[in-house]
């Protein structure tokens, strides 16, 4: 941590002293009430959080990009973070172009969750719902090609997951050890490799990736009462198809992989419909996706057999206003797994408020939701762009 904030301060401080920086970024403050009172619990949180990006062209070739981010939670320090999403070094020449540094990197084209997303690893900490990374030391190399483009990442560093305590709000049911285990006897230090290409044609968008190297989910082994976070090897081959026709967003990612268990396939698929003008000016979208896992229970996925119902609305108003309803039904539990709502809209050119309700149902015990079913809130956000 000392050395990140050496870094982030060496770099902001190089970066203000020179005239053609270009930086922009956003601020937010949080306040999230939960609906269930406990006495061992915090009824409410509250959050401060920005993120500047501080980009500079060194020549016609040659670029840097800082992306730093610190948050302030009220629940602890142990939620406080000071980190980089990006801090890298850019080379392009013609249709081709690499970078060297930290970044985040993001694969993945169905709404409910990510399959094929594995370079960086989940920022539990910041958000329930895995869209949040942390930053992947790596190079990256990227050539275009008409309609597609071939992309190589080496990563010479692997970055844990981490973990709320127990006493914290969003937290695991059970201790988890700071000490984690891996297969491999590098642990951190492992080089992972992965491969993407991308092409379109026609209606549709295809990739295809490959990865070997340190799963980002780790597994947890009971071990003295306590669970010890368990990183294996993995191998992974994935596939997104998306296709457009009118009104219509057809979606899919698979996966075959092998980790801790033998070779198996996952797969997420589905259908966005947008009518427009349904209500008036606003747009009305219908969301539906169905998620299988051949782990079953050994996933460490909360999707095995699960459909994605939502809703989503876009006013097309100036404000930019937009709502996005969706919960999951697990098919093998027969029971409601998670609900949500997520809306904004603009109050100035620089402002936005957001709004989000989280509702978890019980899941089976080794569900990554499981941990969250008395965790139900509403949050109210208001965020800065600068």
């Amino acid at each position: 941590m000392k050395l990140i904030m050496m870094l982030l301060v060496g770099v902001l401080t190089t970066f203000a002293c020179i005239a053609d920086v270009d930086i922009r970024g956003t601020a937010n403050f949080s306040q999230r009430q939960y609906t269930d009172a406990q006495p061992e619990h915090h009824e409410s949180q509250s959050l401060i959080f920005i993120e500047p990006e501080i980009y500079l062209p060194i020549d016609t070739n040659w670029s840097a990009l800082a992306k730093p981010y610190a948050r302030y939670d009220s629940l602890g320090a142990a939620r406080h973070q000071l980190d980089f999403r990006e801090l890298n070094l850019s080379y392009i020449n013609g249709n081709f172009d690499a970078k060297i540094g930290v970044s985040e990197v993001f694969w993945g084209v169905t709404e409910s969750q990510h399959l094929v997303d594995i370079v960086n690893q989940t920022d539990v900490l910041s958000s329930i719902d895995g869209e949040d990374k942390l930053g992947q030391p790596m190079l990256q190399l990227n050539w275009l090609h008409g309609s597609g483009s071939l992309q190589m990442f080496v990563m010479p560093y692997f970055r844990e997951r981490n973990f709320a305590s127990k006493v914290q709000r969003l937290h695991p049911d059970v201790v988890i050890s700071s000490q984690s285990k891996f297969e491999d006897s590098q642990e951190n230090s492992h080089t992972d490799f992965a491969l993407r290409a991308t092409n379109s044609f026609d209606s549709w968008e295809l990739a295809a990736s490959y990865f070997i190297g340190t799963n980002r989910t780790p597994s947890m082994l009971l071990e003295n009462g306590h669970y010890t976070p368990y990183y294996s090897q993995l191998t992974q081959y994935g596939l997104e198809v998306q296709g457009v026709f009118g009104g219509w967003l057809v979606k899919n990612e698979t996966i075959y992989r092998k980790g801790l268990h033998d070779w198996a396939i996952a797969h997420t698929s589905g259908f966005e419909y947008t009518h427009a003008g349904a209500l008036g000016q606003a747009d009305l979208g219908y969301l539906v996706e169905y998620s299988f896992d051949e782990l079953d229970e050994n996933s460490t996925s909360s999707f095995q057999n699960d459909v994605f119902f939502g809703v989503r609305v876009a006013i097309n108003d100036v404000a930019g206003s937009e709502l996005l309803i969706g919960a999951i039904h697990d098919i093998d539990a027969h029971h409601w797994s998670m609900f949500r709502v997520e809306g904004s809209t603009r109050i100035t050119p620089a402002l936005r408020l957001r709004t989000e309700i989280w509702v978890g149902d019980e899941t089976r015990e080794n569900d990554p939701f499981f941990s969250t079913k008395k965790d139900d809130f509403i949050q109210l956000s208001i965020e800065y762009y600068f």
